[in-house]
């Protein structure tokens, strides 16, 4: 979002929106009243679900419901009753889904529920965080389409103090400012990577270390290591750097 307000800034556009969950919602089909669940078990206990509306749309995305705790969180998605059958593996056999079953939905209404939290509560708190400084409100308006038709959307103003921070100051993307736990957060990053990967080679490690110290290496020798070797260490390395770079970095 900083990249496109700082881009509306620096090429004279006065303001910047985006949709509606209920718009998003209702483009992609994301809601609807339930026509029918797929479901199937795995091999740790978790429970699979694909939810269509009664068009054939996909209104709740494959998701999985992990133990403990299992009916209680299909409840919350589902209702206690298909939650229930559900958990018991009743229906008939999917056609769409290999090894799956599937049984009729109740015809409520459900789904967009993470399309509503993101661009009707995420979006704009952090849009509002940011304007805060420059005096710029978020706040709902609404813009006409191709046929004449009103949406509403949410949206903030380009205030003069924000234009002359981009022109000036630049906008950065990301705060350089580390606190304590930002720091840790980056080497509980680190680490969990380095230990995911399982690269205990010695000169691996010391870039490790780079990167939350921030200094390069004096006396790493030089390696004849293979091409592929050479190509996957390269492939570990920027993704822990990635990682590490978006713990350290701060939303301002």
């Amino acid at each position: 979002m900083k990249r496109v307000i700082g881009y509306a800034a620096e090429h004279g556009y006065d303001r910047v929106t985006w949709e509606t969950g209920a718009t998003i919602v209702k483009r992609y089909h994301r809601r609807g009243k339930l026509g029918e669940i797929h479901h199937w078990s795995d091999v740790d206990g978790g429970i699979h679900t694909v939810a269509f509306d009664r068009r054939g749309f996909i209104i709740l995305e494959p998701r999985v419901v992990e133990p403990p705790d299992r009916i209680a969180k299909l409840s919350r998605m589902y209702g206690r009753d298909l939650a229930e059958r559900i958990s018991r593996e009743e229906g008939m056999d999917s056609e769409k889904y290999e090894g799956a079953s599937v049984i009729p939905g109740d015809g409520r209404l459900i789904g967009g529920e993470d399309m509503f939290a993101f661009y009707d509560d995420m979006l704009p708190n952090v849009v509002r965080k940011l304007g805060r400084r420059f005096g710029a409100e978020v706040a709902d308006s609404w813009i006409e389409n191709r046929n004449g038709r009103r949406i509403p959307v949410h949206g903030i103003d380009i205030t003069p103090e924000m234009r002359r921070s981009v022109m000036e100051d630049g906008f950065p993307l990301m705060s350089p400012r580390i606190d304590g736990r930002g720091r840790e957060r980056a080497r509980e990053t680190v680490h969990s990577v380095a230990e995911r990967v399982r690269l205990s080679e010695p000169a691996f490690d010391r870039r490790i270390r780079i990167v939350v110290s921030g200094s390069p290496p004096s006396d790493e020798p030089e390696r004849n290591l293979a091409d592929e070797q050479r190509r996957v260490r390269a492939m570990y390395l920027n993704a822990l750097k990635r990682r590490a770079a978006q713990s350290l970095s701060v939303m301002e």
